[in-house]
């Protein structure tokens, strides 16, 4: 049984691991073989179909380890999100986040708060958010309940 490691490199994806049995889909889903990596590399945006065509595949074994880890804190414009923010940059753009290059991450107006974290809550590609915002650590998935800013 083929056992694969999906992992983030740079600013794509990488499989590694038993890849010699699946090579024709990754190739067939653009993959281009690294030599020095030992693996196979990918667009970032090719996560969600990749996947769907490694889990197909009879008695392969995928560990996703592409999962971003990500904070959420306080700033004087609202809320700030900082982090393994590429992967998910699509969706922090759709929840009114704008990139704020000073600080190194995206911007949110507090009104946003509840979307944006549930948001990051439903996202596959979000592993880890702690949530400084509201005072502690929350891994995901975020509490919904938790979700709104305190007075």
């Amino acid at each position: 049984m083929p056992k694969l490691t999906l992992g983030w490199y740079q600013w794509g994806l990488v499989v590694t691991g038993d890849t010699f049995a699946v090579k024709d889909v990754l190739k067939g889903h653009a993959g281009k073989w690294d030599p020095p990596r030992k693996g196979w590399l990918f667009e970032s945006g090719a996560k969600a179909g990749l996947m769907d065509a490694l889990h197909a595949l009879p008695d392969v074994k995928v560990e996703d380890k592409a999962l971003a880890i990500l904070e959420i804190t306080s700033c004087d414009e609202g809320l700030l999100v900082i982090g393994e923010t590429f992967p998910v940059r699509g969706l922090l753009k759709t929840h009114e986040g704008r990139w704020q290059k000073d600080l190194n991450g995206w911007v949110f107006p507090i009104s946003a708060g509840k979307a944006l974290r549930a948001a990051l809550a439903a996202c596959p590609d979000v592993g880890e958010v702690a949530d400084r915002a509201l005072g502690g650590k929350a891994k995901k998935p975020l509490a919904l309940e938790d979700a709104a800013p305190k007075a």
